[in-house]
């Protein structure tokens, strides 16, 4: 029984220490020369700019109904201090925000 309790706290531990965040964006770009860009830079900022990972099966989900340029990627794992910020780009701006994400969502 000891050690299911260690398990739990240990799982609860690395639940803490990562998190995740959704990487918004309008995927919209003037010419088709640019048009994976804006899902590459948001995998870039994920892993070098909060120390996540993004798969890629999650990289370039609708974050709309009503319009397909909006899109976010979720980064998993990021660092445990990342707060919620803006990362404005020359390609496009992306609103990063931070919390609980399930599998294949942008939204909770």
């Amino acid at each position: 029984m000891q050690g299911f309790g260690t398990l739990i706290l240990a799982t609860l531990a690395a639940a803490v220490a990562a998190k995740d965040c959704a990487f918004s964006h309008n995927s919209h770009v003037d010419t088709s020369l640019y048009e994976g860009i804006p899902t590459s830079n948001a995998i870039w900022y994920c892993e070098n700019d909060i120390g996540g990972k993004m798969a890629s099966d999650e990289s370039n989900l609708s974050n709309s109904a009503t319009n397909p340029d909006f899109r976010c990627g979720i980064c998993r794992g990021a660092r445990s201090g990342t707060k919620d910020y803006d990362i404005p780009d020359k390609i496009g701006n992306y609103a990063v925000r931070c919390g609980y994400y399930a599998k294949g969502k942008c939204s909770a």
